[in-house]
């Protein structure tokens, strides 16, 4: 009886992962439609049941947030650049919603609303917002969904602006030296 275990084990390990990859391959093909949670049962003559996914639930607090990053510098970007360029200038087609009424969180914390805008002409370093962190800019009047931004840092790269990496320094020496050569 003891000798069956491992062989059961590897079986049982085998088959999710098939399910798993199955279900991934949806993924990557964009057919979101043909996603299903896949259920182990214990009846031998159907052992696998499905489910098809739910739509996601406009009530819902994380389903209908919008998720986008931003690559920027912390030290000169201002909170209020950062909520223009998200919202837009409501011009064109994809011009945005243009300015509305709109508070901005930093996980708990309140930056700005429409009865307190001081925050808006700060930068995002002099406000503690770095990289990784998240900003949540909510619509007051309740019309458009969250949308969650991710900040991220610009690539690390040296021009005449000064050095960023040590590495790209480095690049650029090698390079002047050569052309300081011909």
């Amino acid at each position: 009886m003891a000798g069956n275990i491992i062989p059961a084990i590897a079986t049982t390990n085998a088959v999710i992962s098939g399910l798993i990859v199955l279900q991934a391959l949806h993924l990557l093909r964009r057919s979101f439609t043909a996603l299903k949670n896949v259920h182990l049962q214990f009846k031998p003559a159907v052992p696998l049941s499905t489910i098809n996914l739910c739509p996601p639930n406009p009530k819902c607090g994380v389903c209908r947030d919008t998720y986008t990053t931003i690559l920027c510098d912390p030290a000169r970007v201002t909170l209020g650049e950062v909520v223009d360029g998200i919202l837009g200038d409501g011009d064109g087609e994809d011009g945005g919603t243009g300015r509305r009424e709109v508070s901005v969180f930093e996980d708990k914390r309140l930056l700005c609303d429409p009865d307190w805008d001081d925050n808006l002409d700060r930068t995002l370093e002099s406000l503690n917002i770095t990289r990784g962190k998240f900003l949540t800019i909510v619509d007051e009047d309740g019309e458009w969904g969250t949308i969650a931004v991710a900040l991220s840092v610009l690539p690390c790269v040296k021009f005449k602006y000064g050095i960023v990496d040590s590495e790209a320094d480095q690049t650029v020496e090698r390079i002047t030296l050569r052309m300081n050569r011909h």
